[in-house]
């Protein structure tokens, strides 16, 4: 540990005139130099607080931010198990993006005025609030670890206000029809396109089950579409090992439409040795899939009409919900509908219960 030094305002400096003060310190022998912001411009306070700093044992070896990053998942997904797998992907991608933007070696150096940039940044590029609003809960269990461990010295994001959604991104009430949905696939001519809206519309998958999907999913004797949960995988595009989870921590059997059954033995024809269903390698958003194909579904939905009340391209989550809405207006029980999408039973009482009612349905009460 540091030893406390006889001279109290030996390492504290401010970096411009009437700034905040800075502590300066060596953790270690040979080891870099580190700063602390003091957060404050009296330097009789700042004195105070070097004195607490020096004290505390997180200032010996501060490690990066990577190191600090894969704590924070051991922690959250091995110790305390309340962080899923797929959650964690989704966090560390955030969590190095955020990193990438501040540009800083260690966490203790990141400020609010980075926070503040990240997140009107992500405004510019045309995030959604509900997109932002994730983000921020994410980033924010990340800061919240590393400042109950004493990593950090400073909750960068409690300035930050979560932002009201937007009325089109939560109207869960928009859904296709199987008529609808027939016209919409007979319509493509891009076969990759309608195994995306076959998987969608048919089989209800998300987005990234949909990216990951391989011939071995498919039982055709017993025409049914089985994902098992904590599958390793070989990615090679990358030549690394992937292990795909289902969000739910489940395997999951999905009965597969006979019209899709027909597509994927005519038009869809699996190769010997084939490895993923969506072999076509596309530049992604932000490199986070292997294939995204949201950009030219989305460009398909609109010139076909496929839009949201507000006039903009429905996206690949309407799929979901397309099905989910269909098999309760087809009087599926949601127990079995539930088991299907990886959802809890109530999820879809909630979100999908409304399409029960049919036109007529009281007719004769009054």
């Amino acid at each position: 540990m540091p030893q406390l030094r006889r001279d109290p305002e030996k390492g504290i400096r401010q970096k411009r005139p009437g700034g905040s003060f800075y502590l300066s310190f060596t953790p270690e022998k040979k080891s870099k130099q580190r700063h602390i912001c003091l957060h404050t411009t009296d330097k009789r306070v700042a004195i105070e607080k070097a004195i607490e700093y020096r004290k505390r044992p997180a200032l010996i070896g501060v490690g990066t931010w990577h190191s600090d990053m894969l704590a924070f998942f051991h922690y959250r997904v091995v110790e305390k198990g309340n962080l899923r797998n797929t959650s964690a992907d989704s966090s560390r991608y955030l969590i190095k993006q955020f990193m990438a933007y501040c540009d800083q070696e260690t966490v203790r150096t990141v400020s609010k005025a980075h926070a503040a940039g990240f997140f009107r940044q992500l405004r510019q590029d045309g995030r959604t609030s509900s997109t932002r609003n994730t983000y921020l809960a994410r980033l924010t269990a990340f800061w919240q670890f590393l400042y109950a461990f004493n990593k950090t010295d400073i909750k960068i994001f409690e300035d930050i206000e979560l932002e009201p959604i937007l009325p089109h991104q939560l109207a869960r009430d928009e859904w296709l029809e199987t008529s609808e949905i027939k016209k919409l696939i007979s319509n493509c001519k891009d076969n990759n396109l309608k195994f995306v809206m076959f998987m969608g519309f048919g089989c209800g998958l998300r987005k990234k089950e949909i990216i990951y999907s391989h011939p071995g999913w498919f039982d055709f004797e017993n025409e049914r579409l089985v994902i098992e949960h904590s599958e390793v995988r070989l990615d090679e595009d990358t030549g690394k090992y992937y292990l795909f989870n289902t969000k739910n921590r489940r395997n999951k059997s999905i009965p597969l439409p006979r019209s899709f059954i027909t597509f994927l033995q005519t038009d869809f024809k699996f190769r010997e040795n084939q490895k993923w269903c969506l072999e076509k390698k596309g530049k992604g958003f932000g490199r986070k899939y292997r294939y995204d194909f949201r950009s030219p579904l989305e460009k398909f939905f609109k010139e076909n009409g496929i839009v949201n009340r507000y006039g903009k391209p429905q996206s690949t989550h309407f799929m979901r919900h397309s099905f989910a809405s269909n098999c309760v207006r087809a009087g599926k029980a949601t127990l079995e509908i539930a088991s299907w999408l990886g959802n809890r039973e109530r999820t879809v009482e909630n979100h999908y219960a409304h399409v029960r009612s049919q036109k007529g349905a009281l007719d004769g009460i009054v």
